[in-house]
């Protein structure tokens, strides 16, 4: 939903112009605010409230860390969150980037939060009606039934066991005790169930009152319990006397009726640790390069499991290119796009037949198998999804893809983006690349290839490379030294401080290349006619 507005856009960069759109805040939006000192900060909505005395909206925004690179993370075990006027937020085109479980944020030329639009409207806003479904409320339902009766079956059958285990090694007394304390606990577990169950009931009239009190009555279970064992012991043993209190109950029978009555709580841990202790909780814990070959090793099965689905044609095959600036990077990539590529560029080395192999099989009668004919292979950049308008020379093309500026944004909040961000070639304008443009070229056979500078190969990667349906190989290219990227920065810089900052972000990028694990090959790109017979032979070998 879109509401017009006359402000202008985000970062101050365009001046004036025509009045802009402004959008409508949404739950889950990443936005920027100002903080308590005027520090531009970042965050998430969390919820949305009207407040009518003062006819205002306000959304509860769980403030996020910045993490460097643009990325801002949510602080674990210690979140903070604060309530903002909606009117003082303003909308960023963040990408949520799995690897490092962050959004990556647009950024000024200056570090700060980028916005797309200058603030929210509110005028006219209401809160989407959430459409409940009867089928799949009736499913939950059905679940909590059944997990509800494996509670109570999981605490019976253990107590059961631990009884006749504590029967046979303690007695038949403490084992009727420790059984007992086993039916106690199942009765403190019902009426546990109980008060889940009147969560949505009403809280105030009698029915409700008598509700509490058998909520309440779960606390006294154990200590009837123990005081039920204590009088049995006082009459049984009433003629040897007067006894004191705590001696009523024996240590053994008092640590077997505790036992009995935790038993229900076994079972419950147990059912925790397992679902905490899955391949991923134990490999953050696992040392860096002990983790990556676990992950390795999995990714190999998983591929290995989904052969028979890569023979039919359903996996898509993904050619990242990526690479610091001044590499000649964009270049190259257009050059391998206008060459025709087959299977016999992935052949590293090509040898003559050998004489003595063709004299045995002609001695053996073996006839020589007929040489395999190469195939071309058919490749394509996805398109760019953008919300200004085609060019001329754009139409018909199929290198772009134009939406209005409202389906883009929801498209983007619905997950449906590799990544998105503003479009360099025109202000205020939106620009995209969509998952479901990569695998519309898997569909149609074809090789995608998608060049992407450090930034947006993490976001790809984080978005592809976990995909069963989607094999993905990684192509950096870079130069022989630093001293030679430096050199072609000095033609593109304005300004000392401008290379400075060029040589820093490279530096940072090279290091993500090399930790990052993602890149097959590596083109040094010295040399324009050995780089494109290098990218070629990694093109055949992506299409396998």
């Amino acid at each position: 939903l879109m509401a017009e507005a006359g402000a202008g856009g985000g970062d101050g960069d365009g001046g004036g112009g025509a009045a802009k759109e402004l959008p409508y805040p949404a739950l889950g939006d990443v936005v920027t605010f100002a903080g308590k000192f005027g520090e531009p900060g970042v965050g998430r909505v969390a919820y949305l409230q009207y407040i009518a005395t003062g006819d205002k909206w306000v959304a509860d925004v769980v403030v996020l860390k910045d993490a460097g690179d643009g990325v801002y993370k949510e602080v674990k075990n210690r979140r903070q969150s604060e309530l903002f006027p909606v009117t003082e937020l303003a909308p960023l085109l963040a990408s949520y980037v799995r690897s490092v479980d962050g959004y990556k944020v647009p950024t000024t030329k200056t570090g700060e939060p980028r916005a797309y639009a200058s603030g929210y409207t509110t005028k006219d806003f209401v809160l989407p009606v959430v459409e409940v479904n009867a089928t799949k409320v009736e499913q939950y339902a059905q679940e909590y039934a059944d997990l509800k009766f494996k509670l109570v079956q999981d605490a019976l059958l253990f107590g059961a066991a631990g009884s006749v285990v504590t029967t046979a090694t303690q007695g038949v007394d403490e084992g009727l005790t420790f059984a007992v304390g086993v039916l106690v606990g199942v009765g403190y577990l019902l009426l546990l169930e109980f008060k889940v169950d009147r969560i949505d009931s009403p809280s105030s009239g009698p029915l409700a009152g008598l509700g509490n009190l058998l909520e309440f009555s779960r606390f006294l279970l154990p200590v009837f319990f123990v005081l039920g064992l204590a009088v049995k012991n006082a009459f049984d043993h009433a003629a040897d006397g007067p006894q004191e209190v705590f001696n009523l109950v024996p240590k053994d029978q008092f640590l077997a009726a505790i036992l009995g009555f935790l038993s229900y709580r076994v079972p419950l841990l147990y059912s925790e640790l397992k679902n905490v202790f899955t391949d991923d909780a134990v490999l953050e814990v696992l040392p860096g390069s002990i983790a990556k070959t676990v992950q390795m090793v999995k990714k190999m099965n998983s591929d290995g499991e989904e052969g028979g689905m890569a023979l039919g044609g359903s996996v898509t095959n993904v050619l990242l290119v990526s690479g610091p600036r001044g590499t000649g990077r964009n270049a190259l990539v257009k050059q391998l796009m206008k060459e025709t590529v087959t299977t016999a560029d992935g052949e590293v080395d090509e040898f003559e037949p050998s004489p003595l192999r063709a004299a045995l099989e002609e001695a053996e009668g073996i006839t020589p198998a007929p040489p395999v004919e190469p195939t071309v292979i058919e490749k394509r950049q996805p398109a760019t999804t953008i919300t200004r308008p085609l060019r001329s020379a754009e139409e018909g093309t199929g290198e772009f893809v134009n939406v209005g500026r409202m389906q883009f944004e929801e498209q983007a909040r619905a997950g449906t983006f590799i990544y998105s961000d503003a479009d360099p070639t025109a202000a205020g304008e939106l620009a995209g690349l969509r998952i479901a443009d990569v695998l519309e070229l898997g569909a149609m056979g074809k090789l995608c290839v998608i060049d992407a500078d450090v930034a947006v190969a993490d976001m790809v990667a984080a978005t592809l490379d976990p995909r069963p349906d989607i094999k993905l190989t990684g192509v950096w290219v870079s130069l022989d030294s630093l001293d030679d990227i430096e050199s072609r920065l000095k033609e593109e810089a304005k300004s000392e401080d401008a290379l400075k900052a060029g040589l820093q972000q490279v530096i940072s990028d090279i290091e993500w290349g090399v930790l990052s694990g993602l890149f097959e090959f590596t083109i040094i790109n010295d040399d324009p006619k050995q780089s494109l017979k290098e990218i070629m032979r990694a093109v055949a070998y992506a299409a396998k």
